[in-house]
């Protein structure tokens, strides 16, 4: 399940990144007391209540560009909480009508370099959070903004500079910029400190809040979920799933991610269970593809062959942007040995509009399976070059090397994909072991 890893590391690494550096991360938007939606526990929050009480106030006041942001900013929390991925052209839409009427509010600016993010639009969001942050030089969230887009695009370098003039300037314990660390420290292959980073963090976010979790405070302990799974952790990961879905039922990322935890331990009808869950709130198509592989793992051809269809089609169809779907789409085919011209083809795509190592390992395995293994070993060079132990990123470069005979250097990558995170695919962990079997002999 590759494929659902690269979409679930959008939501997990860019999701929060983009959330407001000095506010807390469940709900930043503030409102008059009895405009506060009602929470209850193990409830998903009411989004509709919101947002149809902004529009009202738009149709009262359609010249006061605080109302489209304080609408766009609903309709993104929707979006990122529930999967509704639609909503974000509608919150981009809002701010559009925000920034004809106030081209230089800095809200509504910052606002849509989140939805540019979420959209992987990384150059447009760049270049509007450093116009704001130029501006308002002590301004912690266009700083912020600023890092996200460099991470986005994959520039390594500035986004390290960045990231440490927040550090510096930031003054106290602040789980929006632990987040941002970690993912820098986890893209160095410093897992370690990446987990320490993440553990910090719910614990701070549950100050003043006794142990109630909303899906933004769930985020993190998913975060953490995720990062213990990628260490091969399967237990500790299930533990912190489990919690989270108990406490938050409806929330789509927390029954995905107790999937893909339960598929880790080889308890496929589980994990099938928990994906149709996961579907019914969230039908994005990477649960598909889920679905297809463990399938294919259990020799379910035709029912795999019938999830692998509703996913591509439902790409095909979504109106999503070259931006968007490249790299998705690209992995799908290439993962499983399909259309893989067109795999490279939606890989170079996707590498015109970010750069980070996750878009070369899509290159460099759409390359391998096109039978260009040369050039897939400059790719996945390029996946390597900032230390990190990505299971997936080493079986990739170990396969590639197998392929143009290099033995020692094949061993050396497989040999720490199934160490360091053993069940990292449902598909290809097996070949991986299979195929250091073949190196020993």
């Amino acid at each position: 399940m590759n494929t659902t890893r690269d979409r679930r590391r959008c939501w997990s690494a860019w999701g929060l990144l983009v959330m407001s550096l000095v506010v807390p991360a469940d709900f930043a938007e503030t409102v008059s007391a009895d405009e506060q939606e009602p929470i209850y526990a193990n409830e998903m929050p009411n989004y509709e209540s919101p947002i149809e009480m902004f529009q009202k106030r738009i149709e009262r006041q359609p010249g006061d560009p605080a109302n489209y942001i304080q609408l766009a900013q609903r309709y993104t929390r929707k979006a990122r909480e529930t999967g509704a991925e639609e909503c974000y052209a509608l919150a981009e839409q809002s701010l559009t009508k925000a920034l004809k009427l106030s081209p230089k509010d800095s809200a509504a600016r910052l606002s849509m370099v989140g939805v540019l993010g979420f959209r992987h639009q990384f150059a447009e969001a760049l270049k509007m959070a450093e116009a704001v942050f130029a501006e308002f030089p002590n301004d912690l969230d266009a700083l912020a903004a600023v890092h996200d887009a460099q991470v986005g695009l994959g520039d390594d370098v500035a986004a390290g500079k960045s990231l440490a003039e927040l550090v510096k300037r930031v003054d106290g314990p602040l789980p929006a910029l632990w987040v941002r660390q970690a993912h820098a420290a986890e893209l160095r292959g410093q897992d370690d400190e990446a987990l320490k980073l993440i553990k910090q963090c719910i614990p701070v976010s549950l100050e003043g809040r006794g142990d109630y979790r909303s899906p933004g405070i769930t985020w993190y302990q998913l975060r953490l979920a995720h990062q213990l799974l990628e260490m091969g952790q399967v237990g500790p990961a299930v533990a912190e799933f489990d919690d989270a879905v108990k406490r938050l039922p409806k929330y789509f990322l927390a029954v995905s991610g107790l999937a893909e935890a339960r598929a880790a331990q080889g308890r496929f009808d589980e994990a099938l269970k928990l994906y149709a869950r996961t579907i019914e709130l969230a039908p994005d198509p990477i649960f598909h593809m889920a679905v297809g592989d463990i399938h294919t793992k259990l020799d379910q051809t035709d029912k795999a062959k019938a999830a692998y269809a509703i996913a591509e089609k439902t790409i095909l169809d979504s109106g999503a942007t070259p931006a968007e779907y490249s790299r998705e789409l690209s992995l799908f085919y290439s993962e499983r040995g399909l259309q893989s011209k067109k795999a490279v083809e939606l890989a170079r795509t996707d590498l015109t509009f970010r750069h980070d190592i996750f878009g070369y390992d899509a290159l460099a395995w759409a390359l391998y399976r096109d039978g260009q293994f040369e050039e897939a070993a400059k790719a996945s060079q390029q996946a390597l070059r900032t230390g990190s132990r990505n299971a997936k990123l080493h079986y990739h470069a170990g396969m590639i090397e197998h392929r143009l005979g290099h033995a020692d250097a094949a061993r050396k990558h497989l040999t720490h994909a199934v160490t360091h995170n053993p069940a990292f695919s449902v598909l290809d962990a097996d070949i991986a072991r299979q195929t250091l079997k073949e190196l020993s002999k």
